[in-house]
């Protein structure tokens, strides 16, 4: 119970709660060829020496100074009080501005079940008192399937893209298909995901018209954390000729064309060339394209505190929906 036991993985582990587990191990022990005990001891013996107390204490050192020139990096990325009053003085000093919102983890929390984070009541308030702020179009981005966008949104003065980008809506129009793509892929990794949704118990797929999601936040964490690095690196071997891209996200695994992603998505917008102010703001691996695919001068921002093409950080959708509340407020 002292972690020994995760260093010295070829011992004969047992449960000290359970009698049966010991006297077990015990009489493996006793009948192991004499051939099995030195090859098992030599190893051990090889990782205890190697694994010194200065070794463990040089590693921990490192790690710890990698630790801090990360903070270093990311302090520098935040999006604090100085970055914040430039932000607020360049968006009402601007006369057309664009704003590309993403929803699950940048204005809402997780949650276990995609049909369960609908927006609340808030939220909805929030962007509707964007959507009148002078000069501010807003485009809420999604991988969500076009029909709970169009549900949860009708009543806001918004443009829509749903399914990272195969599907977009722009404000007083109907949904146009951005780019035709073959589905055809997923009649053969459909059934990979059902094989591993069998063996991750709490794990479910949701299908969307041009992409599979394989979601996992039910299932226990350890159990999890084997299961999805096979998974993942199964799906990569299947789709190594293919064009396909694999995303892994918070507790989610997607599958989807490699031609539409959110960046070409808001590209169709025109930001850069239609608006003197352009906001970007999302929270996972998704997001990265939209992030790329903007210049310097706009304003990306990624939600949460790890590696981004975004220019700055926040720490979660809290700070995103008090955010807006700045820009709602009239000065």
């Amino acid at each position: 119970m002292a972690g020994a036991a995760k260093e010295l993985i070829e011992t004969l582990m047992i449960n000290p709660n359970h009698i049966e587990d010991i006297a077990a191990s015990i009489k493996t022990a006793l009948e192991m060829q004499e051939n099995e005990q030195i090859k098992i001891n030599k190893i051990l013996k090889g990782r205890l020496k190697s694994n010194t107390v200065v070794n463990w204490a040089d590693n921990f050192i490192i790690s710890l100074m990698y630790i801090k020139s990360k903070q270093t990096f990311f302090n520098r990325k935040l999006f604090d009080v100085t970055i914040k009053n430039k932000f607020m003085k360049d968006f009402r000093k601007a006369r057309k501005k664009i704003i590309f919102l993403d929803y699950d983890g940048t204005l809402v929390p997780f949650s276990d079940e995609p049909k369960k984070a609908e927006p609340d009541p808030e939220l909805l308030n929030l962007l509707d008192k964007l959507t009148l702020v002078s000069g501010v179009y807003l485009v809420l981005i999604s991988g969500r399937e076009k029909n709970f966008m169009e549900e949860w949104f009708w009543k806001i003065r918004t443009s829509l893209i749903a399914e990272h980008g195969v599907w977009v809506r722009k404000r007083g129009k109907n949904w146009k298909l951005l780019k035709r793509v073959d589905n055809k892929w997923k009649n053969k990794l459909k059934p990979v995901l059902l094989k591993y949704t069998d063996l991750l118990p709490g794990s479910f797929i949701e299908e969307k018209s041009y992409s599979l999601t394989w979601h996992y936040r039910k299932a226990d964490a350890f159990h999890a954390n084997i299961v999805t690095n096979d998974l993942i690196d199964n799906l990569y071997n299947l789709t190594a000729n293919m064009d396909i891209q694999v995303l892994q996200g918070s507790k989610v695994i997607e599958i989807k064309s490699a031609n539409i992603n959110k960046g070409t998505a808001i590209l169709d917008f025109q930001p850069e060339k239609n608006y003197d102010f352009v906001l970007s703001i999302g929270d996972d691996r998704t997001d990265e394209d939209m992030f790329k695919v903007l210049s310097e001068k706009a304003y990306t921002i990624k939600v949460g505190i790890s590696k981004s093409f975004a220019r700055f950080n926040l720490f979660n959708y809290s700070d995103v929906r008090n955010l807006i509340k700045e820009m709602t407020d009239e000065k």
